[in-house]
């Protein structure tokens, strides 16, 4: 091989130079288990998490005795009018296909999300000015901007080749590991889980909670739109769905946080006049000491009695470990896949689909 695979795909990092507010502009990580998508906004930067074995499991079979046979059912479209200027305009065969599609309208079965965690800033000290993806070693670093020294320092977040954790830390110019800016964490539940599963639990332990994904579908089947979930998972006092009874094929998705920092409750201020309680998963922080984040997935059948080990406080040796492992993964990968190519925006087309 006449050039370093690995230098070469450096050369092709993927960059957002103002904060990426949706999916679209994020950032994109992963193992092929564990996802994050990085998003930003200027106070913040929030890790949406997935799984490929985290799914909402539930499947409708409604219908099975209506189904009937190929023979039978091509039996009676033989017998449909060839006068009608559409087979749907036939009272049995409209009939039969909205009962054959209601099984489809199900929203489910379907990847279920893992949650967000939001690392909070305060404008006044701070503020996000991008990110940069660099494809030849995975790490996403976004770059935060300090008021009053002028100074830009950076983010790294990176996820583990070999487990389903994500590792965070912020250095300096320099690449030394320095306190964070962050002044809160929240860990966030998806919005979009359905109400009539179990409420999610918040952890003793740490910052994190568990979610049940039953395995049955219940009385209801949901229909809901973006906003009604949003309301219905914000409203203590909606209760429009029958919870799910548990069941021993039922699921679960652990999430946990541990930080350096030093934590206590999050008062948050009122937003346009209107109060906000404290929430059990939001913390304030404090930071002395160089930054680091571990964030830990664990999923299974909920009824292996599975939980998480208490969470440990992450270092920044931890943090190098994990990333000397995972470079070693990536030099194998890029030894793989590199191209080098006389065309560059081939090249870096290649590089951007891989």
């Amino acid at each position: 091989m006449t050039f370093d695979p690995y230098k070469q795909a450096q050369r092709h990092p993927i960059t957002h130079n103002k904060p990426a507010v949706d999916f679209f502009a994020g950032a994109l990580l992963g193992n092929g288990g564990i996802g994050v998508c990085v998003t930003t906004r200027p106070d913040g930067i929030m890790l949406h998490l997935g799984h490929n074995s985290v799914w909402d499991i539930r499947v409708a079979e409604h219908n099975q005795a209506h189904i009937g046979t190929f023979a039978e059912i091509f039996a009676k479209v033989s017998t449909i009018s060839p006068t009608l200027g559409a087979l749907e305009e036939d009272p049995w065969y409209k009939s039969y296909t909205d009962l054959m599609q209601q099984n489809y309208l199900a929203d489910y079965p379907r990847p279920f999300p893992c949650g967000t965690i939001l690392f909070g800033l305060d404008r006044q000290q701070a503020e996000v000015i991008g990110h940069r993806l660099d494809i030849a070693d995975g790490i996403c670093e976004v770059t935060i901007k300090l008021h009053r020294s002028q100074t830009d320092i950076r983010m790294q977040i990176m996820v583990d080749q070999t487990s389903d954790r994500v590792w965070v830390r912020t250095i300096d110019a320099s690449n030394h590991p320095i306190p964070s800016p962050f002044d809160r964490l929240r860990v966030m539940p998806d919005p979009t889980t359905p109400p009539e599963f179990p409420a999610y639990q918040v952890h003793s332990e740490g910052v994190g909670f568990s979610q049940i994904l039953p395995s049955q579908e219940g009385e209801i089947s949901s229909d809901r739109q973006p906003t009604e979930f949003w309301r219905d998972f914000n409203d203590a006092t909606t209760t429009t769905a029958k919870r799910i009874p548990a069941h021993p094929d039922d699921r679960i998705v652990m999430v946990n946080v541990a930080v350096t920092s030093q934590t206590s409750t999050w008062h948050p201020q009122p937003s346009y006049g209107v109060p906000r309680a404290a929430d059990p998963l939001e913390r304030q922080l404090a930071d002395t000491e160089p930054f680091v984040s571990l964030i830990t997935l664990k999923h299974g059948l909920a009824s292996d009695g599975m939980h998480l080990q208490q969470p440990h406080v992450p270092t920044t040796a931890q943090f190098t470990q994990t990333s000397d492992a995972n470079n070693a993964i990536w030099q194998t990968y890029w030894r793989k896949s590199g191209v080098q190519l006389a065309d560059a925006v081939l090249e870096r087309t290649w590089y951007h689909n891989l």
